[in-house]
């Protein structure tokens, strides 16, 4: 997570951000290359861009992005375990969905993030939400 949202959180609470794992560069590796098997790529270079290229997507008003409980339940994950949030490549976290449910509006910021992917390992459900209110998704 980026260290200004960190500082906007302990700001406004008084206290720092709930826990959460940023990944380590194997762990990386491995979260993207099970993205990218689900999704039938041939590599996982330029994730986000073949995404947009591969997936189904729903076009949703930009708010909608801002209910991460909406967006979950619209696309069947599982309200409870864990999501990785993959910023890009070289930047996923670990977060419980209960913490990222609470506070998803310290998480997702449209106006910065142009696109996030949330990937749930368990269920093998991967969407993408765009800034712009754009969802691609492959949920089963």
């Amino acid at each position: 997570m980026e260290k200004f949202k960190l500082e906007i959180y302990k700001n406004d609470r008084g206290e720092p951000f709930p826990m959460y794992r940023s990944l380590n560069s194997i762990e990386r590796k491995e979260i993207i290359t099970e993205i990218a098997n689900i999704i039938e790529l041939q590599s996982s270079v330029e994730l986000f861009k073949n995404i947009e290229s591969k997936l189904l997507y729903e076009d949703y008003d930009e708010e909608f992005t801002y209910s991460l409980e909406c967006i979950l339940d619209s696309f069947g994950f599982s309200l409870e375990g864990k999501l990785f949030v993959v910023w890009n490549a070289n930047d996923i976290d670990e977060f419980s969905i209960i913490t990222m449910r609470e506070f998803w509006e310290y998480i997702w910021y449209g106006n910065s993030d142009e696109a996030v992917i949330l990937y749930q390992q368990e269920f093998c459900k991967v969407i993408m939400i765009t800034h712009y209110g754009r969802v691609f998704y492959k949920t089963s």
